[in-house]
């Protein structure tokens, strides 16, 4: 009576084989984990720096918003104390209008384009508001209305 028996080399080699593709599905598995994660944290990161910016844009529009509400003052000045406080506010606004320009431009390369768009609105209503009479009641509540607007899309975004 012959029996049929597995060569002796026939368990180690099926065992071998069962352990590399477990090692092998196991790493790309592995992988696909951590591409996840790295896209996540990636997200999170982007978020968390448009969020900055964003908060900053919001900041500097207020700046110019209590800007334009000084120079109402300036009638009861004597001529060249009204002069000097002129040119400042004159630099004054050159300077917000420039921070904000320098953080539309940030924003408009990190951020999606929906919120750029509302960033482009809220800097337009923030210079018609220094240009156009100091700080006309239709024009800060303009530029109140963009600022919330502004602040309402960061949020869906954010969402």
């Amino acid at each position: 009576m012959v029996l049929n028996t597995a060569p002796w080399w026939g368990v180690p080699v099926i065992a071998g084989s069962f352990l590399l593709l477990g090692t092998v599905v196991g790493f790309l598995f592995n992988r696909a984990n951590e591409d996840r994660k790295a896209k996540r944290d990636r997200s999170l990161r982007w978020d968390d720096a448009i969020r900055g910016q964003c908060a900053e844009v919001i900041v500097a529009a207020r700046a110019i918003y209590k800007l334009a509400e000084v120079p109402g003052r300036l009638e009861k000045d004597l001529p060249i104390k009204r002069h000097i406080r002129g040119m400042r506010y004159v630099e004054d606004v050159v300077v917000h209008l420039d921070d904000l320009a320098l953080l539309y431009a940030s924003l408009k390369l990190i951020a999606p384009t929906n919120v750029v768009i509302s960033a482009a609105d809220l800097m337009s209503a923030c210079s018609s508001m220094l240009s156009s009479g100091r700080g006309a009641l239709a024009q800060s509540k303009e530029l109140s209305s963009q600022v919330d607007a502004f602040v309402d899309v960061v949020r869906e975004y954010l969402e």
